[in-house]
């Protein structure tokens, strides 16, 4: 049960990691290899619940063909980093507002707690 528990924390931080690393680099082909990275740490999560199906499936289907063709795409695409920057550069805002957001949720969740989500009976006529 030890092992299950340190495999399970590890790939979950090799998730965390690589999800945060995906969205933050400015490089796209680093950015598809955080996400092959990702990819694999949920391969794995799924190895841990004994579904080996489902985490061959997540290598062969997702990494093995989809992260090829997006980085066949992102080889062949040229983008120019200054076109790039001028237009995501006005929708940090809205990303600010939705972090916002997400962080009051996470703090009812705390403050509440599980409760803050039961539903009420439903009534019987």
């Amino acid at each position: 049960m030890l092992l299950d528990g340190v495999l399970f924390y590890l790939f979950s931080a090799i998730v965390l990691v690589g999800a945060i690393l995906t969205i933050t680099m400015r490089n796209v082909v680093y950015c598809a290899v955080w996400l092959i990275t990702t990819l694999l740490g949920v391969a794995g999560l799924y190895l841990l619940q004994q579904a080996e199906f489902l985490a061959g499936v997540q290598i062969i289907v997702y990494i093995g063909g989809i992260m090829v063709l997006y980085m066949f795409v992102i080889m062949l695409v040229p983008v120019a980093e200054e076109t790039r920057q001028r237009r995501f550069s006005s929708q940090k805002w809205f990303a600010l507002l939705g972090g916002g957001v997400l962080a009051v949720q996470l703090g009812v969740l705390l403050v509440r707690g599980v409760e803050a989500f039961v539903l009420a009976e439903p009534s019987t006529p």
